[in-house]
């Protein structure tokens, strides 16, 4: 492994404008550098180079990052090959040690797999889990496709059985038990049916479990993160949709039983992300295996609203044949009841009126405004250039930007021409939305200032009502959560996200 701490002094060291521009020709602009951007075509340069600050920005692609990125990205270099690159440009000498927690081993994913195997067997022996099952219409057969089992009440069955043969780390390692602060030990799971959770590889890294009564909450919980499982970076379901050699598409659902119903039904593809949104990485990881994902949203206000922060997620990854369509359930449904009360022909009915990514982006945007009107029309590009410019592909940005025209009748031209419009607010609160874009950029740019902000929890800041302020206190957690004083490694943890490009732009803006 390579020391973190010997990586940030690399990229202190490093010349960024000597680095950069022995690939890109740059004009000084004051402090900072300008030249065309090598990660798009055009014209007219939009590509920074900003050396006190080890960063580079092109304002018409979006592509950011420091000196290890650049090389990553722009010479294809591996992460070693990179780091050595720069190592020997500094003459700085690369130390290497061995990390002192293990890499993932056999005997990790062995566990689970056992674990697995004894909550199945469980399962056989638990007369109550299976009526339970059988109320939701689960055949033997897809349970056992599906590995479910169950855990058994009590405090320590998993414990005593497992300690045996595994150390009480390895289980806590794994997420199987709970030790407190008085050294007290017991099983995570309890009374629970088990709905083990695999990567693309088939390996079972972690679990998830659903109560069989309504007074034990909450209703799922799943296995903490671990070194082989961050809910974040896996899909469930993925695995056995990738039986499919065929697989043309995946359903996005909400949780475990919509898979499991779906799939018995003979929908083949259905995947969830587990109870959270679905984030940067699980989109990657979709597109690996298909074109075309199929997001399952109830049709109320709830449903909608989910479904257009879906969409400002998935956003900046379009482009090329990766498309996404949106299904509206009737009211009161969920895939689940919905597919076992009414079939799968009836679901794939629904698919076939689905609503593609674009016609929803402009109808959810144009609801309730009069685009007769001039200020309609106004009201509608306010709200979709500055999301239409975080779409990274050249092609369906131009696309997009071409049907607001049709809709607003101004000139492709102007739109790109538009400067970014200030973030709404409340009415009257000019001073207030003037101070908090202040702080926000005043912390992207120095953001050791966060170690001088009380611990304290941040929430008040809702009380502005205002992108900025959520903004701000999602920063402040995140400084909370992983201090840095340095502007790139604080953006890092932002790549990918709907908020990324604009901290970027705080962070090079005078």
């Amino acid at each position: 492994m390579i020391p973190e701490e010997f990586i940030d002094q690399l990229l202190d060291r490093v010349d960024l404008v000597e680095l950069v521009g022995a690939e890109v020709s740059l004009q000084k602009k004051g402090k900072d550098y300008l030249g065309l951007c090598p990660f798009h075509s055009e014209k007219t340069p939009s590509f920074n180079v900003i050396p006190n600050k080890q960063f580079y920005h092109c304002f018409g692609c979006g592509q950011s990052g420091n000196a290890l990125t650049f090389l990553l990205s722009f010479k294809k270099m591996g992460f070693v090959e990179a780091v050595e690159f720069l190592a020997e440009k500094t003459g700085m000498q690369v130390p290497k040690t061995v990390s002192a927690r293990p890499a993932v081993d056999a005997s990790l994913y062995d566990l689970l797999a056992q674990a697995k195997s004894w909550f199945v067997h469980k399962l056989e022996h638990s007369e109550t889990a299976r009526e339970y099952l059988a109320s939701r219409g689960i055949s033997a057969e897809t349970a056992s496709a599906f590995d479910i089992g169950f855990a058994p009440a009590g405090w320590d069955n998993l414990l005593s059985r497992f300690s045996v043969d595994y150390p009480v780390q390895r289980l806590k390692d794994a997420g199987l038990i709970v030790e407190t602060d008085s050294r007290k030990k017991y099983d995570y799971f309890r009374h629970r049916l088990m709905f083990p959770v695999r990567d693309s590889k088939g390996r079972v890294i972690a679990f998830a479990g659903r109560s069989l009564t309504n007074e034990q909450q909450p209703k799922y919980i799943n296995s903490p993160g671990s070194r082989v499982f961050q809910k974040k970076q896996h899909l469930y379901g993925l695995y056995q949709a990738l039986s499919n050699k065929s697989l043309d598409r995946l359903f996005f659902v909400e949780g475990y039983m919509d898979v499991i119903t779906l799939v018995q039904a003979g929908i083949s593809g259905v995947v969830a992300c587990m109870g959270t949104a679905v984030g940067d990485f699980q989109l990657k990881l979709a597109y690996r295996y298909v074109k075309e994902l199929v997001f399952c949203f109830d049709g109320d206000n709830a449903g909608m609203q989910a479904a257009w922060k879906t969409l400002k997620q998935a956003l900046p990854s379009l482009g090329g044949e990766k498309r996404i369509r949106f299904i509206f359930l009737p009211e009161g449904s969920d895939p689940d009841s919905f597919v076992s009360d009414r079939g799968a022909e009836a679901f794939y009915e629904l698919f076939e009126q689905s609503v593609r990514l674009p016609d929803f982006f402009f109808d959810y945007l144009s609801r309730e405004l009069d685009l007769a009107s001039i200020d309609g029309r106004n009201s509608l590009a306010t709200a979709a250039v500055p999301l239409i410019r975080t779409i990274r592909d050249d092609i369906l940005r131009r696309l997009f930007e071409k049907k607001l025209q049709d809709l607003i009748d101004l000139p492709v031209a102007d739109l790109a021409s538009r400067p970014p419009p200030r973030l709404a607010s409340k009415a009257g609160a000019s001073t207030q939305y003037s101070l908090l874009k202040h702080a926000l950029q005043q912390l992207v740019i120095a953001p050791e200032a966060a170690s001088r902000i009380a611990d304290k929890p941040t929430g008040w800041l809702s009380v502005f009502d205002d992108y900025d302020a959520v903004l701000l206190d999602k920063v402040i957690r995140v400084l909370k959560e992983s201090p840095t004083d340095k502007t790139p490694v604080l953006l890092a943890q932002f790549a990918g996200s709907p908020e990324y490009r604009q901290l970027v732009e705080l962070s090079v803006t005078d």
